[in-house]
């Protein structure tokens, strides 16, 4: 049986420049309505499954001894898609920062920090991607967790 199952969730993002390794950017997810606001999500996807905000560790892909969500800031909120309930339907979604543009154009070696929780059970191809724009337009996207294996989860930070 073919299925394609993938949990996304993210939690505090921080851009920090190298220089100083001070965050100049941060997001928390810890107020539902400015979440929702200030992020939209968009995407090719007939099953049921959207973005959504939580502040629950335990939404989300269950399985047995897999743990809730372990970010720092889960129980403040996160953003989550759950492949997994969408069932067998290819998809192509994102999550995008619409109202906090972040201006990284005086800063140099600039790196952007996250938590997330990530799983993919087949097929070949399935990805997660992070887009970086200068112009809110056209994106340059950089594929994570490349090399990692199907059917074992991932959670930690992503540097």
């Amino acid at each position: 049986m073919n299925r394609q199952k993938q949990c996304l969730v993210l939690a505090f993002w921080g851009l920090a420049a190298l220089a100083t390794g001070q965050p100049f950017w941060t997001e928390h997810f810890d107020d539902s309505f400015k979440a929702t606001t200030q992020w939209t999500h968009d995407g090719n996807n007939a099953g049921p499954s959207r973005w959504e905000w939580t502040d629950k560790p335990a939404d989300g892909y269950v399985e047995p001894g897999l743990a809730p969500f372990g970010a720092p800031t889960a129980a403040d909120g996160y953003f989550l898609f759950n492949s997994d309930a969408n069932g067998p339907t290819p998809h192509d979604v994102w999550l995008t920062n619409i109202n906090r543009p972040v201006n990284c154009s005086h800063r140099v070696g600039v790196y952007l920090r996250f938590y997330t929780q990530y799983i993919y059970f087949s097929p070949a191809g399935t990805r997660a991607q992070l887009g970086v724009s200068t112009d809110g337009e056209t994106f340059e996207y950089l594929t994570l967790f490349e090399g990692h294996p199907a059917n074992l989860p991932f959670e930690g930070w992503v540097e």
